[in-house]
Parts: C-alpha cells; sequence; structure tokens
C-alpha cells in the first residue's frame, strides 16, 4: 500500500513539476478552462439529456491537457538568429535548461529517496516485530527438545531398574534349587 502511494507522490511530483514549468507559458487563452477540470459554458453542444428525461446521462467527460501550441515561425527564426549572434546567450540558454532539467530530476530523486526511506523503516520495524515472534519460536521449541531428553531420561533410568531387578530374579532363581 505504501509503495502505492509513493508512486502516487511520484508521479504527481513529475506531475507537478511539468506544470509549474508549463504554468507561465499562456498556453490557454484568457477566459477558457483548460485544464481546470470544468467545462466552460460552449463546451456542450446542446445534446445533453433534459433534466427528468429517462434516458441515462452520458458521463462528463474529463478534459485532457490542452493542445501543444504550434510555435510561431517568426519568433522560432528570431530566437535562432539571437543564439547564433550571441554564444553568450547560448550558453545561458543552455544552462537555464540545464538547471530546470536538474531541478526536475532533483525533485523526482527526491520523492523516490523518501519512499525508500519510509519502505526500509517499515521493513526495520517488521524485522523488530518479528524478532520477537522468532525467540519465542526457538523457545518453544528448546522446550519441546529438553521435554523429549528428559523423557528419554526418565525412560532409560526405569529400563535399568527393571534390568537390575530381572538379574536379581535371575540370581535368585538360579541360587535356589527348588
Amino acid at each position: 500500500m505504501r509503495s502505492i502511494i509513493c508512486l502516487v507522490l511520484l508521479v504527481s511530483s513529475t506531475a507537478l513539476a511539468d506544470s509549474g514549468s508549463a504554468a507561465g507559458s499562456g498556453s490557454a487563452p484568457a477566459g477558457s478552462s483548460a485544464g481546470s477540470g470544468v467545462p466552460s459554458a460552449g463546451a456542450g453542444s446542446g445534446s445533453a439529456p433534459a433534466a427528468g428525461a429517462d434516458t441515462p446521462s452520458a458521463p462528463i467527460p474529463i478534459p485532457g491537457p490542452p493542445p501543444p501550441v504550434e510555435p510561431n515561425p517568426a519568433a522560432r527564426k528570431a530566437c535562432v538568429e539571437a543564439m547564433n549572434g550571441d554564444p553568450a546567450f547560448a550558453d545561458r540558454i543552455v544552462k537555464t535548461a540545464e538547471v530546470q532539467l536538474h531541478d526536475k530530476l532533483m525533485a523526482v530523486q527526491v520523492t523516490k529517496d523518501v519512499c525508500t526511506l519510509r519502505d526500509h523503516g517499515d521493513s526495520q520495524a517488521d524485522v523488530a516485530k518479528n524478532k520477537k515472534h522468532v525467540l519465542m519460536a526457538y523457545i518453544a521449541m528448546w522446550l519441546v527438545a529438553a521435554g523429549f531428553v528428559m523423557f528419554l531420561w526418565r525412560k532409560q533410568q526405569a529400563l535399568k531398574v527393571e534390568i537390575a531387578n530381572l538379574r536379581r530374579d535371575l540370581d535368585a532363581a538360579t541360587k535356589d534349587p527348588k
């Protein structure tokens, strides 16, 4: 169960890192409900059943991520020219992209590490709890073994006494002529 929670945390931290970098991109037009989970007023086509209709209503679809924004060719050309014209600017852009990637990977790694530490703590608690059970099982087995050895020892002592009695009876029978 905890690994499922860790997996959800991992996916959500990745999604948050992705949404954090795309939040300021302005990809959704003003007034739209893209990504909000609420359909806009013009989203329906008027084919929804009336409030008192006997037909079952179709489930409301959950909107997916907004479609990718097509880059503006003129802006792309201007950016490429600026990067080619100024190598320091190009280096800053590359370093910024590397820092963002590093931060995103570190967030994912931290989440994995937290999950791993939690799993190790749970395992340690389970082993500590089960040590008592293992110790009790060993004690029970030693008690059974000691009881069995005592049983055999008493049986052997009884057999020795019986052998001694039989020898005495045999000696008495051989000495006493009837």
